[in-house]
Protein backbone atom coordinates (compact mmCIF):
# COMPACT_ATOMS: atom_id res chain seq x y z
CA UNK A 1 0.00 0.00 0.00
CA UNK A 2 2.86 2.36 0.90
CA UNK A 3 4.55 1.55 -2.41
CA UNK A 4 1.30 2.20 -4.34
CA UNK A 5 0.82 5.51 -2.52
CA UNK A 6 4.35 6.52 -3.28
CA UNK A 7 3.78 5.83 -6.99
CA UNK A 8 0.70 7.99 -7.01
CA UNK A 9 2.51 10.84 -5.28
CA UNK A 10 5.29 10.70 -7.86
CA UNK A 11 2.85 10.95 -10.77
CA UNK A 12 2.91 14.55 -12.15
CA UNK A 13 -0.27 16.62 -11.79
CA UNK A 14 -0.55 16.86 -15.61
CA UNK A 15 -0.88 13.10 -15.65
CA UNK A 16 -3.84 13.29 -13.30
CA UNK A 17 -5.57 15.84 -15.52
CA UNK A 18 -5.05 13.78 -18.64
CA UNK A 19 -6.40 10.79 -16.86
CA UNK A 20 -9.51 12.71 -15.88
CA UNK A 21 -8.59 12.47 -12.16
CA UNK A 22 -7.80 14.92 -9.44
CA UNK A 23 -6.47 14.82 -5.95
CA UNK A 24 -9.06 14.93 -3.17
CA UNK A 25 -7.65 14.69 0.31
CA UNK A 26 -4.72 12.25 0.50
CA UNK A 27 -4.66 11.04 -3.06
CA UNK A 28 -8.31 9.97 -3.15
CA UNK A 29 -9.59 9.69 -6.76
CA UNK A 30 -12.33 12.10 -7.98
CA UNK A 31 -15.79 10.52 -7.51
CA UNK A 32 -17.11 8.66 -10.50
CA UNK A 33 -19.03 10.86 -13.01
CA UNK A 34 -17.08 14.09 -12.27
CA UNK A 35 -15.35 15.91 -15.14
CA UNK A 36 -12.16 17.86 -14.93
CA UNK A 37 -11.95 20.46 -17.72
CA UNK A 38 -8.72 20.93 -19.53
CA UNK A 39 -7.17 24.37 -19.83
CA UNK A 40 -8.12 24.76 -23.49
CA UNK A 41 -11.72 23.80 -22.69
CA UNK A 42 -11.88 26.49 -20.01
CA UNK A 43 -10.47 29.00 -22.49
CA UNK A 44 -13.10 28.02 -25.06
CA UNK A 45 -15.88 28.51 -22.52
CA UNK A 46 -14.47 31.93 -21.68
CA UNK A 47 -14.43 32.88 -25.37
CA UNK A 48 -18.05 31.79 -25.70
CA UNK A 49 -19.02 33.80 -22.62
CA UNK A 50 -17.31 36.87 -24.09
CA UNK A 51 -19.16 36.33 -27.37
CA UNK A 52 -22.47 36.16 -25.50
CA UNK A 53 -21.66 39.45 -23.74
CA UNK A 54 -20.83 41.10 -27.07
CA UNK A 55 -24.04 39.75 -28.58
CA UNK A 56 -26.09 41.12 -25.70
CA UNK A 57 -24.38 44.51 -26.01
CA UNK A 58 -25.08 44.55 -29.76
CA UNK A 59 -28.72 43.68 -29.16
CA UNK A 60 -29.04 46.42 -26.56
CA UNK A 61 -27.46 48.94 -28.93
CA UNK A 62 -29.74 47.80 -31.75
CA UNK A 63 -32.76 48.16 -29.47
CA UNK A 64 -31.80 51.73 -28.58
CA UNK A 65 -31.19 52.57 -32.24
CA UNK A 66 -34.57 51.10 -33.15
CA UNK A 67 -36.31 53.14 -30.45
CA UNK A 68 -34.54 56.29 -31.65
CA UNK A 69 -35.57 55.54 -35.23
CA UNK A 70 -39.19 55.05 -34.21
CA UNK A 71 -39.15 58.32 -32.24
CA UNK A 72 -37.63 60.14 -35.20
CA UNK A 73 -40.23 58.65 -37.54
CA UNK A 74 -43.06 59.66 -35.21
CA UNK A 75 -41.68 63.21 -35.01
CA UNK A 76 -41.43 63.38 -38.81
CA UNK A 77 -44.98 62.12 -39.21
CA UNK A 78 -46.22 64.72 -36.73
CA UNK A 79 -44.37 67.44 -38.64
CA UNK A 80 -45.90 66.30 -41.94
CA UNK A 81 -49.38 66.27 -40.37
CA UNK A 82 -48.78 69.76 -39.00
CA UNK A 83 -47.72 71.09 -42.41
CA UNK A 84 -50.70 69.45 -44.08
CA UNK A 85 -53.03 71.11 -41.56
CA UNK A 86 -51.42 74.49 -42.25
CA UNK A 87 -51.91 73.96 -45.96
CA UNK A 88 -55.60 73.34 -45.37
CA UNK A 89 -55.46 69.59 -45.97
CA UNK A 90 -57.72 67.66 -43.65
CA UNK A 91 -59.49 68.81 -40.51
CA UNK A 92 -58.00 70.91 -37.72
CA UNK A 93 -58.89 69.84 -34.18
CA UNK A 94 -56.66 71.75 -31.75
CA UNK A 95 -56.35 70.69 -28.13
CA UNK A 96 -55.54 74.12 -26.68
CA UNK A 97 -57.72 76.50 -28.70
CA UNK A 98 -61.43 77.13 -28.59
CA UNK A 99 -63.50 77.63 -31.74
CA UNK A 100 -65.32 80.94 -32.05
CA UNK A 101 -69.03 81.21 -32.53
CA UNK A 102 -70.32 82.31 -35.92
CA UNK A 103 -70.62 86.06 -36.21
CA UNK A 104 -67.92 86.99 -33.69
CA UNK A 105 -66.13 90.07 -35.04
CA UNK A 106 -63.70 92.42 -33.30
CA UNK A 107 -64.56 96.09 -33.03
CA UNK A 108 -61.75 98.08 -34.64
CA UNK A 109 -61.36 101.46 -32.93
CA UNK A 110 -58.41 103.86 -32.95
CA UNK A 111 -55.48 102.76 -30.77
CA UNK A 112 -52.08 104.03 -29.67
CA UNK A 113 -49.07 102.36 -31.29
CA UNK A 114 -45.58 102.31 -29.72
CA UNK A 115 -43.01 101.03 -32.20
CA UNK A 116 -40.18 100.39 -29.74
CA UNK A 117 -39.03 101.07 -26.18
CA UNK A 118 -38.84 104.82 -25.62
CA UNK A 119 -40.60 105.68 -28.90
CA UNK A 120 -43.43 108.18 -28.96
CA UNK A 121 -46.92 106.71 -29.29
CA UNK A 122 -48.77 107.32 -32.55
CA UNK A 123 -52.43 106.99 -33.23
CA UNK A 124 -53.61 104.40 -35.73
CA UNK A 125 -56.63 102.24 -36.53
CA UNK A 126 -57.00 98.64 -35.46
CA UNK A 127 -58.87 98.08 -38.73
CA UNK A 128 -55.79 99.15 -40.69
CA UNK A 129 -53.52 96.90 -38.65
CA UNK A 130 -55.70 93.85 -39.29
CA UNK A 131 -56.25 94.50 -42.98
CA UNK A 132 -52.52 94.54 -43.59
CA UNK A 133 -52.18 90.75 -43.02
CA UNK A 134 -54.05 87.61 -44.01
CA UNK A 135 -54.42 86.65 -40.36
CA UNK A 136 -53.54 88.14 -36.97
CA UNK A 137 -53.09 86.71 -33.50
CA UNK A 138 -54.18 89.46 -31.11
CA UNK A 139 -52.43 89.12 -27.75
CA UNK A 140 -54.32 90.92 -24.95
CA UNK A 141 -52.20 91.71 -21.88
CA UNK A 142 -51.64 94.15 -19.02
CA UNK A 143 -48.72 95.19 -16.83
CA UNK A 144 -50.42 93.71 -13.74
CA UNK A 145 -50.79 90.28 -15.40
CA UNK A 146 -47.81 88.21 -14.24
CA UNK A 147 -48.17 85.42 -16.83
CA UNK A 148 -48.46 88.04 -19.59
CA UNK A 149 -45.18 89.73 -18.72
CA UNK A 150 -43.02 86.78 -17.66
CA UNK A 151 -39.75 86.23 -19.57
CA UNK A 152 -41.02 82.82 -20.72
CA UNK A 153 -44.20 84.35 -22.18
CA UNK A 154 -42.32 87.10 -23.99
CA UNK A 155 -39.88 84.56 -25.42
CA UNK A 156 -42.74 82.42 -26.73
CA UNK A 157 -44.37 85.53 -28.23
CA UNK A 158 -41.17 86.16 -30.17
CA UNK A 159 -41.22 82.54 -31.33
CA UNK A 160 -44.86 82.90 -32.39
CA UNK A 161 -43.97 85.99 -34.43
CA UNK A 162 -41.17 84.15 -36.26
CA UNK A 163 -43.35 81.14 -37.06
CA UNK A 164 -46.23 83.26 -38.33
CA UNK A 165 -44.12 85.28 -40.76
CA UNK A 166 -44.03 82.69 -43.60
CA UNK A 167 -47.86 82.69 -43.66
CA UNK A 168 -48.21 86.49 -43.95
CA UNK A 169 -49.62 86.55 -40.43
CA UNK A 170 -48.42 88.39 -37.33
CA UNK A 171 -48.85 88.97 -33.61
CA UNK A 172 -50.58 92.16 -32.49
CA UNK A 173 -49.62 93.03 -28.92
CA UNK A 174 -52.60 94.78 -27.31
CA UNK A 175 -52.16 96.29 -23.83
CA UNK A 176 -55.34 97.26 -21.97
CA UNK A 177 -54.05 99.48 -19.15
CA UNK A 178 -52.96 103.13 -19.29
CA UNK A 179 -50.30 104.20 -21.78
CA UNK A 180 -48.28 106.08 -19.15
CA UNK A 181 -48.33 103.02 -16.91
CA UNK A 182 -47.10 100.81 -19.76
CA UNK A 183 -44.32 103.07 -21.04
CA UNK A 184 -43.25 104.16 -17.55
CA UNK A 185 -42.95 100.65 -16.16
CA UNK A 186 -39.43 99.58 -15.12
CA UNK A 187 -39.80 96.55 -17.41
CA UNK A 188 -40.80 98.63 -20.45
CA UNK A 189 -37.62 97.71 -22.32
CA UNK A 190 -38.62 94.03 -22.21
CA UNK A 191 -42.14 94.44 -23.67
CA UNK A 192 -43.03 92.81 -26.97
CA UNK A 193 -42.90 95.57 -29.60
CA UNK A 194 -44.56 97.10 -31.43
CA UNK A 195 -47.28 97.30 -28.81
CA UNK A 196 -50.76 98.76 -29.14
CA UNK A 197 -52.74 100.31 -26.33
CA UNK A 198 -56.29 101.25 -25.50
CA UNK A 199 -57.70 101.68 -22.01
CA UNK A 200 -59.87 98.62 -21.29
CA UNK A 201 -59.15 97.55 -24.84
CA UNK A 202 -60.59 94.08 -24.39
CA UNK A 203 -63.98 95.54 -23.48
CA UNK A 204 -63.78 97.95 -26.40
CA UNK A 205 -62.93 95.34 -29.03
CA UNK A 206 -64.01 91.80 -28.07
CA UNK A 207 -67.42 90.43 -29.08
CA UNK A 208 -69.90 90.27 -26.21
CA UNK A 209 -70.41 86.53 -26.70
CA UNK A 210 -66.69 85.89 -26.38
CA UNK A 211 -66.47 87.87 -23.13
CA UNK A 212 -69.45 85.99 -21.70
CA UNK A 213 -67.82 82.66 -22.56
CA UNK A 214 -64.25 83.33 -21.40
CA UNK A 215 -64.56 86.19 -18.93
CA UNK A 216 -62.05 89.03 -18.80
CA UNK A 217 -59.01 87.18 -17.48
CA UNK A 218 -55.62 87.51 -19.15
CA UNK A 219 -53.61 86.48 -21.08
CA UNK A 220 -55.98 86.06 -23.99
CA UNK A 221 -55.16 85.29 -27.63
CA UNK A 222 -57.62 85.69 -30.50
CA UNK A 223 -57.04 84.57 -34.09
CA UNK A 224 -58.76 86.92 -36.50
CA UNK A 225 -58.95 87.61 -40.22
CA UNK A 226 -58.38 90.89 -42.09
CA UNK A 227 -61.95 92.06 -41.41
CA UNK A 228 -61.81 91.19 -37.73
CA UNK A 229 -63.71 87.90 -37.93
CA UNK A 230 -62.75 85.75 -34.93
CA UNK A 231 -61.94 82.12 -35.67
CA UNK A 232 -60.13 80.77 -32.59
CA UNK A 233 -59.28 81.86 -29.06
CA UNK A 234 -56.90 80.83 -26.32
CA UNK A 235 -57.44 81.72 -22.66
CA UNK A 236 -54.23 81.27 -20.66
CA UNK A 237 -50.49 81.51 -20.99
CA UNK A 238 -48.49 80.31 -23.96
CA UNK A 239 -46.79 76.93 -24.25
CA UNK A 240 -44.86 75.49 -27.20
CA UNK A 241 -47.84 73.35 -28.24
CA UNK A 242 -50.13 76.36 -27.99
CA UNK A 243 -47.79 78.39 -30.20
CA UNK A 244 -47.84 75.61 -32.79
CA UNK A 245 -51.65 75.49 -32.81
CA UNK A 246 -51.95 79.27 -33.08
CA UNK A 247 -49.65 79.22 -36.11
CA UNK A 248 -51.71 76.48 -37.73
CA UNK A 249 -54.96 78.33 -37.02
CA UNK A 250 -53.57 81.57 -38.48
CA UNK A 251 -52.15 79.78 -41.54
CA UNK A 252 -55.49 78.14 -42.29
CA UNK A 253 -57.36 81.38 -41.77
CA UNK A 254 -54.91 83.12 -44.07
CA UNK A 255 -55.72 80.64 -46.82
CA UNK A 256 -59.43 81.24 -46.30
CA UNK A 257 -59.00 85.01 -46.43
CA UNK A 258 -57.04 84.69 -49.66
CA UNK A 259 -59.89 82.74 -51.27
CA UNK A 260 -58.42 79.25 -50.81
CA UNK A 261 -60.73 77.74 -48.26
CA UNK A 262 -59.56 74.85 -46.15
CA UNK A 263 -61.74 71.75 -46.35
Amino acid sequence: ARRALGWRQRLPLAGWLLAGLSVAGCGTPVPEGSVVLKRDQVAELQRRADAVKRCRADLQHAGKAHAATRASLAASQAKVAQLQARLGQGSFKPEHLGAADAGWVLQRPKVQRVASAGAKAKRTSLATLLEGRRATVVSYWATWCKPCTSPEELELLASLKRQLAPYDAHVLSFAIDGLDKITGDSRAATWFYPLHQLDNGHLETLPEGLVKRTGLGLPLFVVVGPKGRVAWLRKGRLEPDVVSELVTAAARMGRESSGRRAP
